[in-house]
C-alpha cells in the first residue's frame, strides 16, 4: 500500500548475500541494524559485506543510485 518494503526484507537480504558454506558453519548471535532510508518497490538493491574480525561482519545495503538504505553489524559463532 505504501510502496516501500518493510524492514524484514533487509535482514533476509543481508543473510542471502553471505556464502552458503559460511551459513552452514555459523549462526548469528548479534545483529545491530541502522535503517537509513526507505527502499521503494522496484528499486535495485545492492549488498556488500566486509569481515571486521573472523566472526564479525559489517554489511551495507544501498540502492541503484548509491543511496545507503541500511548498515548492519553481525556477530557469529560456529555451530
Amino acid at each position: 500500500i505504501n510502496q516501500h518494503v518493510n524492514n524484514t526484507f533487509y535482514f533476509s537480504w543481508l543473510i542471502d548475500a553471505l556464502p552458503f558454506d559460511w551459513l552452514l558453519a555459523h549462526r548469528p548471535v548479534l545483529m545491530d541494524v541502522m535503517f537509513r532510508a526507505e527502499c521503494s518497490i522496484g528499486d535495485t538493491v545492492n549488498i556488500a559485506h566486509e569481515d571486521t574480525s573472523p566472526l564479525e561482519k559489517c554489511h551495507l545495503i544501498y540502492n541503484q543510485d548509491g543511496k545507503e538504505l541500511a548498515k548492519a553489524l553481525t556477530r557469529w559463532e560456529g555451530k
